[in-house]
Protein backbone atom coordinates (compact mmCIF):
# COMPACT_ATOMS: atom_id res chain seq x y z
CA UNK A 1 0.00 0.00 0.00
CA UNK A 2 1.30 3.58 -1.23
CA UNK A 3 1.08 6.11 1.73
CA UNK A 4 0.27 9.62 -0.56
CA UNK A 5 1.78 12.90 1.57
CA UNK A 6 0.82 15.83 0.62
CA UNK A 7 2.65 18.93 1.14
CA UNK A 8 1.56 21.14 4.15
CA UNK A 9 1.71 24.45 1.71
CA UNK A 10 0.13 23.76 -1.63
CA UNK A 11 -1.67 20.87 -0.62
CA UNK A 12 -0.12 18.78 -3.48
CA UNK A 13 1.02 14.95 -3.70
CA UNK A 14 4.64 15.62 -2.40
CA UNK A 15 5.22 11.84 -1.66
CA UNK A 16 8.40 12.09 -4.62
CA UNK A 17 9.87 14.78 -3.02
CA UNK A 18 13.35 14.78 -1.76
CA UNK A 19 13.95 17.92 0.02
CA UNK A 20 14.03 18.29 3.57
CA UNK A 21 12.45 21.55 5.46
CA UNK A 22 14.60 23.25 7.95
CA UNK A 23 12.22 24.92 10.30
CA UNK A 24 15.26 27.43 10.53
CA UNK A 25 17.10 28.07 7.56
CA UNK A 26 20.36 26.00 7.81
CA UNK A 27 22.30 29.54 7.13
CA UNK A 28 21.71 30.41 11.02
CA UNK A 29 22.77 27.99 11.71
CA UNK A 30 20.42 24.95 12.27
CA UNK A 31 21.02 21.12 11.64
CA UNK A 32 18.26 19.90 14.13
CA UNK A 33 15.19 21.27 13.44
CA UNK A 34 14.27 19.44 10.37
CA UNK A 35 11.20 18.49 9.07
CA UNK A 36 10.78 15.13 7.04
CA UNK A 37 11.10 14.94 3.13
CA UNK A 38 7.37 15.09 1.41
CA UNK A 39 6.04 17.08 4.50
CA UNK A 40 6.70 19.96 2.24
CA UNK A 41 7.12 19.26 -1.47
CA UNK A 42 10.47 20.10 -3.11
CA UNK A 43 8.68 23.05 -5.34
CA UNK A 44 7.79 25.27 -2.09
CA UNK A 45 10.96 24.14 -0.51
CA UNK A 46 12.78 25.25 -3.14
CA UNK A 47 10.37 28.48 -3.84
CA UNK A 48 11.04 29.40 0.10
CA UNK A 49 14.79 29.21 -0.49
CA UNK A 50 14.94 31.54 -3.19
CA UNK A 51 12.34 34.09 -2.72
CA UNK A 52 12.58 34.26 1.16
CA UNK A 53 15.34 33.04 2.76
CA UNK A 54 17.75 33.72 0.58
CA UNK A 55 16.83 37.92 0.61
CA UNK A 56 16.37 37.50 4.42
CA UNK A 57 20.11 36.16 4.86
CA UNK A 58 21.13 38.72 2.87
CA UNK A 59 20.11 41.52 5.05
CA UNK A 60 22.55 43.46 6.41
CA UNK A 61 21.17 42.29 10.40
CA UNK A 62 21.28 38.41 9.81
CA UNK A 63 25.20 38.87 7.52
CA UNK A 64 26.40 40.49 10.63
CA UNK A 65 24.43 38.23 12.64
CA UNK A 66 26.48 34.96 10.98
CA UNK A 67 29.77 37.09 10.37
CA UNK A 68 30.14 37.77 14.28
CA UNK A 69 28.89 34.20 15.55
CA UNK A 70 30.73 32.44 12.81
CA UNK A 71 27.56 30.63 11.02
CA UNK A 72 28.22 29.23 8.07
CA UNK A 73 25.96 28.66 4.97
CA UNK A 74 25.41 25.79 3.74
CA UNK A 75 28.60 25.81 1.70
CA UNK A 76 30.83 26.40 4.89
CA UNK A 77 30.87 30.71 4.03
CA UNK A 78 31.01 33.19 6.32
CA UNK A 79 29.91 36.69 5.03
CA UNK A 80 32.29 39.43 4.85
CA UNK A 81 31.50 42.32 6.87
CA UNK A 82 32.19 46.26 6.38
CA UNK A 83 33.05 48.26 9.11
CA UNK A 84 34.25 51.89 10.18
CA UNK A 85 38.38 51.53 11.25
CA UNK A 86 39.05 55.34 11.58
CA UNK A 87 37.16 57.12 9.73
CA UNK A 88 37.88 54.35 6.74
CA UNK A 89 35.36 51.90 5.79
CA UNK A 90 36.91 48.51 5.58
CA UNK A 91 36.13 44.71 4.47
CA UNK A 92 36.54 42.50 7.21
CA UNK A 93 36.24 38.91 7.29
CA UNK A 94 37.13 35.48 8.82
CA UNK A 95 39.79 32.94 7.55
CA UNK A 96 41.25 29.85 8.59
CA UNK A 97 44.67 30.07 9.34
CA UNK A 98 46.35 26.71 10.79
CA UNK A 99 43.09 25.26 12.12
CA UNK A 100 41.89 28.66 13.72
CA UNK A 101 39.46 31.46 12.35
CA UNK A 102 41.60 34.77 12.28
CA UNK A 103 40.20 38.50 11.73
CA UNK A 104 41.47 39.54 8.35
CA UNK A 105 40.71 43.43 7.92
CA UNK A 106 41.44 44.65 4.15
CA UNK A 107 42.23 48.25 4.42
Amino acid sequence: MRIIKSCIFCKQDSTSSKSVEHIIPESLGNDELILDAGIVCDKCNNYFSREIEGPVLNLDGFKRLRFYELIESKRGRIPNCNVMLCGEECEVHWQEINGENSLMIEV
